[in-house]
C-alpha cells in the first residue's frame, strides 16, 4: 500500500511540473486539487493568465495575443499590456512607424522580456551584420522597426526597471532605445543583439546637424544595465550614450558609414564603476568630423575599458574633464588619428598594455575651453606597458597648445615602446611640470622635438635606438640595439627565454634592455629566472618579460 502511494505521489509530481513549465500552450494553466485520502498537501484550484504573448505583422490588436495564430499586430500595444513576468515574442518582419512606450516595470525575478525571433520563439536569430561587407538590415531574419522619417523613438523605457529587449533591428528614428531622465532612471535594463542604423536628421553637408544635436542610438540613464552584442551605426548625436553606475557594455560595435550623419560620440560613458569590454568603434567612411570614440566625460570614476579597439577617430580613447579620475584602459588599441587623449584636467587615470597603430598622436594632452576655461591638460595619469606605433609623419606625444597651454603635470610613461614618428615630443609650455618617462624604448623616431626639459619631462633608464637625434641625458639612459623578437614583436630576445606569443623560446642573443630598468622599480611579476631587476620595454614587470639569469655573487675566502 505504501509503495502504491509513493508511486501515485511520483506521478502527480511529474504531472505538476510538466504543467508548470509549459508556456503559452493554452489560455489557462489549471491545477486541480488532489483527491481526499492521498498523502499530498492540499492544493487550491486556481488559474493564472499566460506569461507569453506574440506579435506578428499578420496579427491584430483585437486578438488575445496568446499564440502566433492569435498574435497582436503592434509592439506598442503589447508594451501597454505586458507586466512583470511576461514575455512578448516578436516575429521577424517589418514594423512601420512603431513608437513603443513600455508602461510597466518588471521585477528582479520576473522581468518583462521583448524578444525577437525568426521562425520560432527562442531561436536566437543572428543577422551577422558586417559594415565592412554588408550593411543591409534584413526583416526576414529579425524583426525590424522602421520609423521612416527619423523622428520619434522606437522604444521609450524612461523610469522602468527589469526590462529585457533582444534580437531587434531599428532604423530611421531620431532615437532608438531611449531613457532620457536621471530621475526616475532606468535600472536593470538588458539590451541584447540590437542592431540600429540612421538615427536623427541628416543632410549631405551636415548643415542641419550643425544646429541640432540629432540622433541617439542607445541612450540609457540608470544603473546596473547590460548592453550586449549591439551594433549602432550613424546616430548623429551619440551611437551609444550610457550614463549611470555599474553598467556592463560587452561585445558592442559603433560605426560611422556615411557623411550624412556621422556620430559625435561613438561610445560615451558617464558615471562610476562601469565596465566596457570587447567593444569596437570605427569611422569607416573617413568622415568629418571624426568624432569621439570610447571614453569618459564629466564625473566618471573607477570605470574600466578592456580589450577594446577604436579606429580612425578624432579621439580613439579619451578621458575628459577634472572629475574624470581613476579610470583604467587595459589592452586597448587605437588606430589612426589621436589614439589616447587626456584632456581638460582629467587625472589619475591608467592606460595599461595598450597599443596605437599608425597614429597621428599616440598620446595627446589637451586643455580645451571645457568645462570652465583653462583647467589643465591632465594630471598624474599613468601610461604603462604600452606599445605606440605612430605614423612616420606625426609626433608620438603631443602637449597641445591649441586652446590653452597644455599644463600637463605629474604624468608617467613607464615601460613603454615608442616606434616611428616624426618626433617624440610636440608642443609643451612652461606650465608642464613633473612628467616622467622611464624604462622605455624609443626607436625609429626622426626627431626629439622640443627639448623635454622645457616642458617638464625627466627621462631615465630608457633606451634610444636608431633615432634621428642624440640620446637625451638622464640616469640609466643608453643607445643599444634592443634586439626585438621581430618586426612587430617587441619582446626582447634572450638566451634564457623569450615569450613568442605561443610558447617560450631561446635566442642566440640576450637584449641589453633586460634587467636594465630603474633598480627601485617592482619586478616581482617577471618570470623566473630573472636578474631581480625590472626589464626596459613594454613587458617589464609582466608575465611576458624576457628571462635572464641570476648573477651569482662570488665570495672569496
Amino acid at each position: 500500500m505504501k509503495t502504491m502511494k509513493q508511486f501515485i505521489y511520483l506521478l502527480f509530481t511529474m504531472a505538476f511540473f510538466s504543467i508548470t513549465f509549459i508556456n503559452c500552450e493554452g489560455d489557462m494553466l489549471v491545477i486541480e486539487e488532489p483527491e481526499t485520502g492521498t498523502e499530498i498537501a492540499s492544493v487550491t484550484r486556481y488559474s493564472t493568465p499566460l506569461s507569453c504573448y506574440y506579435v506578428t505583422t499578420k496579427g491584430d490588436d483585437t486578438n488575445s495575443g496568446t499564440s502566433e495564430e492569435k498574435a497582436w499586430r503592434t509592439i506598442k500595444y503589447a508594451a501597454s499590456i505586458a507586466k512583470a513576468g511576461d514575455t512578448v515574442y516578436i516575429k521577424a518582419g517589418e514594423y512601420l512607424d512603431e513608437h513603443v512606450v513600455i508602461v510597466n516595470s518588471g521585477t528582479e525575478t520576473e522581468p518583462i522580456v521583448f524578444e525577437g525571433y525568426r521562425n520560432r520563439p527562442g531561436d536566437k536569430p543572428q543577422l551577422k551584420y558586417d559594415p565592412f561587407k554588408n550593411n543591409k538590415l534584413d526583416a526576414t531574419i529579425m524583426p525590424l522597426l522602421n520609423g521612416n522619417d527619423t523622428t520619434g523613438r522606437a522604444f521609450s523605457i524612461t523610469g522602468k526597471k527589469f526590462i529585457e529587449i533582444k534580437n531587434i533591428q531599428i532604423t530611421l528614428y531620431e532615437r532608438g532605445i531611449n531613457c532620457t531622465q536621471r530621475d526616475p532612471s532606468c535600472d536593470y535594463i538588458t539590451l541584447d543583439n540590437i542592431i540600429g542604423t540612421d538615427f536623427g536628421f541628416t543632410s549631405p553637408n551636415n548643415s542641419i546637424k550643425a544646429t541640432r544635436y540629432s540622433g541617439l542610438g542607445i541612450q540609457i540613464y540608470g544603473n546596473n544595465c547590460k548592453i550586449l552584442n549591439c551594433i549602432i551605426v550613424d546616430a548623429g548625436g551619440e551611437n551609444f550614450g550610457i550614463r549611470g553606475d555599474y553598467h556592463l557594455v560587452d561585445k558592442c560595435e559603433s560605426y560611422s558609414l556615411t557623411n550624412h550623419n556621422p556620430p559625435d560620440y561613438f561610445l560615451h560613458i558617464g558615471g562610476d564603476y562601469n565596465t566596457i569590454k570587447n567593444c569596437k568603434a570605427s569611422n569607416i567612411g573617413n568622415n568629418a568630423p571624426y568624432g569621439h570614440g570610447i571614453g569618459f566625460k564629466g564625473d566618471c570614476k573607477y570605470n574600466k575599458v578592456i580589450d577594446c579597439v577604436a579606429e580612425n577617430l578624432q579621439e580613439d580613447f579619451l578621458v575628459r574633464h577634472p572629475e574624470c579620475q581613476y579610470n583604467e584602459f587595459i589592452n586597448c588599441t587605437g588606430i589612426k588619428h589621436n589614439a589616447f587623449v587626456i584632456r581638460d584636467n582629467a587625472s589619475n587615470n591608467t592606460f595599461r598594455n595598450c597599443k596605437s597603430k599608425d597614429a597621428w598622436a599616440s598620446v595627446l594632452f589637451w586643455d580645451s575651453a571645457e568645462p570652465s576655461g583653462q583647467d589643465g591638460g591632465g594630471f598624474n595619469n599613468t601610461i604603462v606597458n604600452c606599445i605606440f606605433e605612430t605614423s612616420s609623419t606625426d609626433p608620438c606625444i603631443v602637449f597641445s597648445n591649441d586652446t590653452y597651454p597644455s599644463n600637463a603635470q605629474g604624468n608617467i610613461f613607464r615601460n613603454c615602446v615608442f616606434s616611428k614618428g616624426s618626433k617624440l615630443f610636440s608642443g609643451g609650455s612652461d606650465l608642464d611640470k613633473g612628467n616622467i618617462m622611464k624604462n622605455c624604448i624609443v626607436t625609429d623616431v626622426k626627431a626629439l622635438g622640443e627639448n623635454p626639459l622645457d616642458f617638464g619631462i625627466d627621462i631615465t633608464y630608457s633606451n634610444f635606438w636608431k633615432n634621428g637625434f642624440k640620446t637625451p641625458s638622464g640616469s640609466g639612459n643608453m643607445s643599444k640595439n634592443p634586439f626585438f623578437g621581430g618586426t612587430s614583436d617587441f619582446h626582447l630576445k634572450s638566451k634564457y627565454g623569450r615569450w613568442n606569443g605561443t610558447t617560450w623560446v631561446k635566442d642566440h642573443v640576450t637584449s641589453p634592455c633586460i634587467d636594465a630598468g630603474d633598480p627601485a622599480d617592482e619586478y616581482s611579476k617577471e618570470p623566473s629566472p630573472n636578474g631581480k631587476k625590472i626589464n626596459i620595454g613594454a613587458y617589464g614587470n609582466t608575465s611576458e618579460a624576457s628571462k635572464s639569469t641570476v648573477k651569482k655573487k662570488i665570495v672569496k675566502y
